[in-house]
């Protein structure tokens, strides 16, 4: 096929230099052996098509997946309401200190968590801590 294509198309640039129509039997193999191709590529892209659909339907069920437990974490969560004890600063500072003591190395919503102290109130007294400690290491 390949072979009748070239020569259909040398034939229409020898007949185009010497008249400017080319025969209509060159003209109808060049227009079939152009249809062929186009058909393969169309044939092609719908291969792909379907390949990439397939593609894009698993994305959506992984997405989908992880919408849900995003929404069942979204929900737990709202049920859960934390109830924070209202204790003074310096009784605050001595179970913080106390926590920290028994913790090592503990996060702040920790402490928060299982004290069930305001996240403001644990923020002001491990500030002041810190800085107790900072005031006691440095010389004077």
């Amino acid at each position: 096929m390949n072979f009748g294509t070239s020569v259909a198309i040398e034939s229409i640039h020898s007949t185009t230099a010497i008249h400017p129509y080319p025969h209509p039997y060159t003209t109808k193999i060049l227009g079939e052996a152009l249809l062929f191709r186009y058909l393969e590529e169309i044939k092609y892209l719908q291969q792909q098509l379907i390949y990439l659909q397939t593609e894009l339907l698993e994305i959506k069920r992984e997405l989908d997946k992880k919408i849900k437990i995003l929404e069942e974490r979204t929900t737990s969560t709202e049920e859960e309401e934390i109830k924070f004890r209202k204790i003074p600063e310096e009784e605050a500072k001595e179970l913080v200190k106390k926590y920290i003591s028994e913790n090592p190395g503990c996060l702040t919503s920790e402490i928060i968590e299982e004290l069930q102290l305001d996240p403001l109130l644990v923020a002001k007294v491990l500030k002041q801590l810190e800085e107790g400690v900072i005031e006691k290491c440095e010389p004077e």
